[in-house]
């Protein structure tokens, strides 16, 4: 009986002393790694073949990349990258089970390691295709947005993949109608002029052509409203234009003298940002009843403390009333419901036992607003400090 003979590798020089290193049907030559550079470029002697052949009976195989957790990307033997490059391949001669090998896989390695460099860093590029695909397996591959292929669908999700598609597509006509039928009716009434795709365009060009001819001063807030009103008449989405701030400044000016008056300039045809926009610049602070720490600090800041002479310090606490509407206001960001009487934690505690003594347990709305100013005797300084919700300026 004759034992069959395994062979692990072959190492075959050639006559310019040159060698190959097959193993495992695959052709390993010097260059091909770190371990392979350090052997001998040339095999000229038995000396130089000992040492080759000590060599690559104490390396290993680099296992690549097998996890159980990559096993559902190994449905297609290549890997590409952007440019369509094969950049990795399934693999099943060296090791024995599939794995993903890079396409620059050193083969061997030393025997302390696990895998080669290559394959130890393209293990990040298969954990964000493994997070991917998850991803993709619980979204729903029907809604109009699903990124799901077409061919891995099956009949009854295509069929609901088109009914969700008409239907949206249904909602975004009649949506579009809708606001075609609104504008029309602006027109309409307001006088407006329909002009046609080319004098809309003639009227682009001279407004682009002559905003040269103009002789504003570089740094005049005129020069940069006319290029705020040329960049916002350019752009698709009114989402998509970055306002400069002294516009900013200018509108939330506007607004602080009029709301009305402002939106009416802004639905004029002046391109002008937001309600919405404004908002993120004009509530940089959240606003609450009482003292606050942050307020403090905005106080300290706009005083200009660190900077001010002794007697520049000296301030006046002034109290004003304003009234205000009884009723409730939902605050989504607090919970809270706002409107009733709030005059500090303390005063609050007082008023809850004058109710406990009456027997009235109806928590009364607030009729005004209690507001203290700060003004400086030597300064401009006009900061409003602090407000509370009452019922009179006495505080009861």
């Amino acid at each position: 009986h004759e034992q069959e003979v395994q062979v692990d590798f072959n190492l075959q020089v050639t006559e310019d002393f040159t060698w190959t290193l097959h193993y495992g049907g695959k052709k390993l030559k010097y260059g091909s790694g770190e371990l392979l550079n350090s052997l001998p470029e040339f095999i000229k002697s038995v000396e130089h073949l000992c040492i080759a052949l000590t060599a690559i009976d104490k390396c290993k195989v680099c296992i690549g990349n097998y996890d159980n957790k990559f096993q559902n990307l190994m449905t297609k033997e290549h890997f590409r990258d952007s440019g369509s490059q094969v950049i990795a391949i399934v693999d099943t001669t060296l090791v024995g089970n599939r794995t993903i090998r890079h396409s620059q896989c050193e083969i061997l390695i030393l025997a302390d390691e696990v895998r080669c460099i290559k394959c130890h860093e393209y293990r990040k590029r298969l954990h964000m295709m493994v997070s991917r695909l998850k991803q993709q397996q619980h979204t729903d591959t029907t809604h109009p947005s699903s990124h799901a292929n077409y061919r891995f669908l099956t009949p009854s999700q295509l069929c609901s993949r088109l009914r969700n598609l008409h239907k949206e597509h249904e909602n975004v006509r009649r949506k579009y109608e809708r606001l075609k039928k609104r504008l029309a009716l602006y027109c309409d009434s307001d006088g407006g002029v329909e002009v046609d795709d080319t004098l809309h365009q003639d009227l682009k060009v001279i407004m682009q052509e002559n905003s040269s001819k103009f002789s504003l001063s570089p740094d005049s807030f005129e020069k940069v409203f006319w290029e705020q009103q040329e960049q916002a008449a350019s752009v698709q989405k009114a989402s998509l234009m970055r306002w400069h701030p002294l516009m900013i400044k200018w509108c939330l000016y506007l607004r602080h003298l009029s709301g009305s008056a402002y939106e009416l300039l802004h639905n004029s045809g002046l391109k002008l940002p937001s309600q919405r926009t404004l908002r993120d610049y004009s509530y940089i602070s959240p606003t609450s009843i009482g003292f606050s720490n942050q307020v403090d600090q905005q106080l300290m800041e706009a005083a200009n403390i660190a900077e001010c002479e002794e007697f520049q310090k000296c301030v006046l606490l002034l109290v004003d009333e304003v009234h205000i509407k009884e009723d409730l206001v939902f605050d989504k960001h607090s919970g809270e419901l706002l409107g009733y009487i709030n005059l500090g934690e303390t005063n609050n505690q007082l008023l809850d036992l004058e109710r406990l003594v009456s027997d009235d347990q109806n928590q009364e709305l607030a009729s005004s607003i209690i507001v203290i100013m700060v003004r400086g005797l030597f300064t401009r300084l006009c900061f409003p400090y602090a407000q509370f919700s009452a019922s009179t300026l006495s505080g009861d």
